[in-house]
């Protein structure tokens, strides 16, 4: 493993040779690939479930019935006795709308190893824990909250409110309407989020893979007005500042689609770029519109800061490697956790993978991020021997 101080060179040419066997797959077959296999990893990554934690699932965070803008909220216990108001509320809306979809709520009450009023306690928050947004992978065609609900509900096992979003996905939908639902999300978090025992003013926003794109360009949109226009977004954002962002093996720069031997075909910057009329003629190329859709591109030094995981045997390895130099080149704060070749249990999206060992690090390293980047200025937390900006 390498530490936090700053990325490797290039991978060796094994990385390249694997890359190149997968070379350019087609969105048509990726997406056969995701149908064939969500089920089963929804259901692998899912045994065991974490207890002692409230959960409220499948909210709708814009009031307009369609099936995916829906999210979940994993609180600790001790810290989720407002949501019987929420719950109260929605039972009442639900009395007066018959076709109104319920919300399921499920509350496990034996104690686990990380209990998470213990971890609350000796934070000393008796105001609102820290806020952690998750969005899930899956290519921007497919994917599902449910495959990453241990995980999410690890991390708020920890002593945080974690909100596990669903999005509309590609085919359909553009990145326009994928940033649409970030930012409807997030602004849901902001007006609700107290109910649910979070702070709305300790927001944290994550993602894996396709997730972590959208996560890094939403938090992009913050700050660059360009990019708001381009996706049809509102001038200003809506709501306050995010804190942090956290990346897991994110897909942060499209141009690697150009490369000699790219895992995915560049149809998938046709399948997301924006259409209609009111896109510009200048962006409608394929390198201009890779440039709108990649979050490396729009970095200023008002970025939040950002913890990143990945591998030499990711498929974004470059990409981040570039995103993190990107970053210390604006003088952002990063925090870096980098596996080799050798450790062989850090493919693709390995976080979600709670056996490992590595993710267990990941875990460690993103609790005490979320715990640093969201303290109160006066009383700033710190994960013993990580320098801050490394």
């Amino acid at each position: 493993m390498q530490d936090s101080h700053g990325p490797t060179a290039s991978p060796p040419g094994w990385h390249l040779a694997l890359r190149s066997i997968f070379r350019g797959t087609p969105v048509w077959a990726f997406r056969a690939g995701m149908f064939l296999t969500q089920g089963s990893e929804t259901k692998r990554m899912n045994v065991d479930p974490i207890r002692g934690l409230r959960e409220t699932r499948d909210i709708e965070y814009v009031a307009d019935g369609h099936p995916l803008h829906r999210l979940d909220v994993l609180a600790p216990q001790a810290h989720a006795s407002a949501e019987t108001q929420w719950q109260t509320k929605t039972q009442l809306k639900s009395q007066s709308k018959s076709q109104s979809k319920s919300r399921i709520q499920i509350q496990t009450e034996l104690p686990t190893p990380h209990s998470p009023t213990q971890a609350a306690e000796s934070a000393g928050d008796t105001a609102g824990l820290p806020v952690y947004v998750y969005f899930h992978g899956g290519g921007w065609t497919s994917g599902d909250k449910s495959t990453v609900t241990k995980y999410c509900a690890h991390q708020a096992a920890t002593g945080m409110v974690v909100v596990n979003v669903n999005y509309r996905t590609a085919g359909r939908f553009q990145m326009n309407h994928m940033v649409e639902d970030a930012e409807a999300a997030v602004n849901w978090v902001h007006e609700h989020i107290r109910e649910f025992g979070g702070d709305p003013a300790r927001v944290v926003l994550g993602g894996d893979s396709a997730g972590g794109h959208i996560a890094a360009l939403f938090t992009a949109t913050s700050s660059n007005p360009e990019l708001r226009e381009h996706f049809g977004m509102t001038a200003a954002p809506r709501f306050g500042s995010i804190q942090g962002l956290v990346l897991h093996c994110s897909a942060v720069d499209l141009s690697m689609l150009f490369d000699p031997a790219p895992i995915l075909s560049k149809n998938f910057i046709r399948l997301l770029h924006p259409k209609g009329r009111g896109v510009p003629a200048a962006s409608r190329s394929l390198r201009a519109s890779a440039k709108y859709l990649s979050p490396i591109e729009w970095v200023k030094s008002d970025h939040p800061e950002v913890f990143v995981s990945t591998s030499e045997r990711d498929y974004f390895y470059d990409s981040n490697l570039q995103f993190i130099n990107r970053l210390r080149a604006a003088l952002v704060p990063v925090e870096t956790l980098i596996y080799g070749h050798e450790n062989r249990n850090t493919r693709h999206t390995w976080q979600q993978n709670y056996r490992f060992a590595e993710s267990q690090t990941v875990y460690e390293r993103l609790t005490a991020f979320i715990q640093r980047v969201t303290a109160p200025i006066s009383a700033p937390l710190m994960a013993p021997g990580v320098a801050v900006g490394s």
